[in-house]
């Protein structure tokens, strides 16, 4: 087994300051009840025992992304990051993304173990938006957004599923953006029903309708489409969602590296700027827990790409008899602790 030990990338000193100063002074919106997490993303892989062709070990964890209310002041969400062996943080310009990168040169013996950790402390608050306390409206779109990135691309809203349109018409005829956007969401609650289990691929949404099942990733690729249809701007949220302390909760069964792993979404109201979505979470779909905590939007939590014969590739999972499992025994444990601030 390779053991990694943590070190110390970066110290950032929290100012003196009141937790609830950082409020969100967007109309509708509202903060409260900050907590500290203290993250700690261990990423365990195998190679092959029968696999004498990699020569190259590539391993990337998320940092969160910086909200109004976090501490640090170096461009993260988080303080106190650390690092095992090797390890060194990293921002990606073109993907926005800070992380921990890691690269292990040379040839693998078969058989070997590899540890990679991150840990790191984030602060969170309870976010909530209220739609009966803004105005926007349909023409609002209309005008050029403030933010550049605000955009339906009008060729993804060609692709949306034909229930998912027609639904979506009916209802951007009869509300505003706001509420539509929750309708969306009531509509994705009462009709998908939550089952990590499924064999088919988030973005598979014909899958979702059609069986009526999925994870929320298939809610929101779900929700994605409906907003594109509606012309609304939306992107998706990759993160945490902090809710099993030891990270090995029933979903570690189903897939290795499930537990306290959420997607969710933000959707952009003119006037307001990008709101939170959690679909899943029906007529509560503009609430967000504490818990909820967004990564960078480049890929979700970790990711792992190994050169197999002078070619760079992703381990792969299996599907079979509603679990998944990986080639290279790929383990991803997201654990945590809370404190008040």
């Amino acid at each position: 087994m390779r053991y990694q030990k943590l070190s110390v990338l970066s110290l950032t000193i929290c100012v003196a300051a009141s937790v609830e100063a950082a409020e969100d002074r967007r109309p509708g919106v509202v903060v409260k009840g900050a907590v500290d997490y203290q993250v700690r993303m261990t990423t365990t892989m195998v190679v092959p025992v029968t696999n004498r062709s990699i020569d190259v070990l590539r391993v990337w964890h998320a940092l969160p992304t910086p909200r109004p209310w976090s501490v640090s002041n170096r461009g993260v969400g988080a303080t106190g990051i650390k690092a095992s062996a090797g390890g060194k943080q990293e921002f990606n310009q073109r993907h926005n993304s800070h992380h921990i990168y890691w690269q292990i040169a040379g040839r693998q013996n078969p058989g070997s173990r590899h540890t990679f950790t991150t840990q790191f402390t984030v602060r969170s608050l309870e976010r909530d938006f209220d739609p009966e306390k803004v105005r926007v409206t349909w023409q609002d779109y209309r005008k050029p957004a403030s933010d550049p990135t605000a955009q339906v691309d009008p060729s993804l809203a060609a692709k949306v599923h034909p229930q998912i349109a027609s639904l979506a018409g009916e209802i951007r005829k009869s509300m505003p953006p706001p509420a539509a956007v929750r309708a969306f969401c009531q509509w994705i609650h009462q009709t998908i029903k939550y089952d990590a289990s499924v064999p088919y691929a988030a973005t598979d949404v014909a899958a979702s309708v059609r069986q009526r099942r999925g994870h929320c990733g298939h809610h929101a690729a779900v929700l994605g489409q409906f907003c594109q249809h509606a012309k609304i701007p939306y992107r998706m949220v990759r993160g945490l969602n902090l809710y099993q302390q030891d990270g090995r909760g029933a979903l570690q069964a189903i897939k290795a590296d499930y537990t306290n792993v959420h997607t969710w979404a933000e959707v952009y109201f003119p006037g307001i700027g990008w709101i939170e979505v959690e679909p899943s979470s029906g007529a509560n779909a503009y609430r967000i827990p504490a818990k909820m905590i967004q990564n960078n939007p480049w890929f979700q939590n970790y990711s792992i790409w190994i050169r197999e014969a002078g070619t760079f590739k992703q381990p792969t999972w299996s599907y079979n008899q509603g679990k998944y499992s990986s080639d290279y025994g790929v383990e991803n444990v997201i654990s945590f602790t809370t404190r008040k601030p």
